[in-house]
């Protein structure tokens, strides 16, 4: 669980994240986090993120339709840490770190 640990870390921590995303459904695997964003104004509901073996981070954004499908939005391998955040804030219309 170290590396969902580091991974939250980037992003600003759990309580950040908690707060701007209002996140649920967050679920921590050994090399990946992923959540569920529940903030009404967000354009997407679904981000993953796992660590690669080279220390880099591939990122998954995504949101459910209006019929419950899962509506795939983006994703790219080999992301630097730093750009986890600006990533999420793209896709999602929403600021996180101010």
């Amino acid at each position: 669980m170290e590396t969902s640990t580091q991974i939250l870390n980037l992003l600003g921590g759990f309580s950040l994240l908690h707060d701007k995303l209002e996140l649920s459904e967050l679920i921590r695997t050994e090399n990946s986090v992923n959540f569920r964003i529940k903030h009404r104004l967000s354009k997407v509901s679904y981000i993953e993120i796992a660590k690669t073996e080279f220390d880099l981070y591939t990122i998954e954004i995504g949101r459910k339709s209006i019929g419950g499908h899962y509506e795939f939005v983006y994703s790219e391998s080999d992301v630097f840490g730093e750009n986890l955040v600006f990533l999420i804030e793209l896709y999602s219309g929403i600021l996180i770190i101010e």
